[in-house]
């Protein structure tokens, strides 16, 4: 049986979805949308083709955004992707009221490494250390160039140095003093690197948490219940000869799957490969006795 086209809201209030198929489904009644949901969709050139794909199988009709007018648009738009800076700022005054776009004013002060890092030091400022104490010591350089070597003279500690606006892991490296940073044009974030990580089967990994946010004042977020972990695929090491190795200490799944011993995970209950659900690492837990309710809470 195919798939209905809207489906309604998981949240109070909230207008009805849109069903966007996987490549194998089919909607329930044929291709063709019944009229009153045949829109336009705006989109940028260069937009991610499996984007255009969505919105194409659902009856969308493909308009190209070329001047990026926002008093020309109706309907949904889409623009680039949030943490790439290449789109240039939006007049969101200009936007008429029905528009829905793919992005809400101020989220590069979450998005971009260095606005985060300044804005959680404030927050540490207004409500203190004890409520924000959840990421290394960081320096946006070269703004920070100064107060980073000092912070680095001496010390063994490894740093990982992160470009501010990238993502897949493009660009970041450890280092272990600031002669191995090169100063340019491009603004850094420079974070304490953390040494003792908890290991899965000797490799590091991470957690991808997602969340929905309906409302700003009062703020309004809803998580899901599940999300990925992600892991490297080489052994956990801080031997000088393993620091510039990227399968040792990044999680990025565009760069993992780079390397041959990758292992996409074919049985879920057998909890192995380089990628799992929430679930799965939530019964890796349970399997040796740690009680996984307890993360989940000081995370929530």
């Amino acid at each position: 049986m195919g798939k209905q086209r809207l489906r309604p809201s998981l949240f109070p209030d909230c207008a009805p979805y849109l069903n966007f198929l996987s490549p194998e489904e089919e909607y329930e009644g044929g291709q063709d949308p019944l009229e009153e949901l045949v829109m336009s969709f705006t989109a940028p050139t260069g937009t991610s083709p499996p984007i255009l794909e969505c919105f194409q199988r659902f009856g969308f009709t493909i308009v190209e955004w070329t001047t990026r007018d926002l008093l020309d648009l109706t309907g949904p738009a889409w623009d680039h992707v949030i943490v790439r800076e290449k789109c240039g700022h939006l007049n969101y005054k200009q936007m008429a009221a029905a528009v829905k776009v793919n992005k809400l004013p101020g989220t590069f002060s979450l998005c971009r490494k260095d606005q985060l890092w300044n804005n959680y030091r404030l927050l540490q400022t207004k409500w203190g250390s004890g409520m924000f104490s959840f990421l290394p010591q960081t320096f946006n350089i070269p703004e920070e160039w100064d107060q980073l070597k000092n912070a680095m003279v001496g010390s063994q500690e490894a740093w990982i140095a992160k470009p501010i606006a990238s993502s897949c892991g493009d660009g970041i490296h450890l280092v272990t003093s600031h002669q191995q940073i090169t100063l340019g044009r491009s603004i850094l974030s420079v974070q304490k690197y953390i040494r003792n990580p908890f290991l899965i089967n000797g490799l590091k990994f991470d957690l991808r948490i997602y969340v929905l946010l309906t409302n700003i004042d009062p703020i309004k977020i809803y998580v899901y219940e599940d999300g990925i972990v992600r892991f490297a695929t080489k052994p956990y090491s801080m031997k000088e000869e393993d620091i510039i190795d990227k399968f040792i200490h990044l999680t990025n799944y565009s760069i993992n799957k780079r390397n041959q011993d990758f292992e996409f995970n074919e049985a879920p209950e057998e909890l192995s490969g380089h990628k799992w659900s929430l679930q799965m690492l939530w019964r890796y837990l349970e399997k040796r006795g740690i009680n996984h309710s307890t993360i989940w809470e000081k995370i929530k």
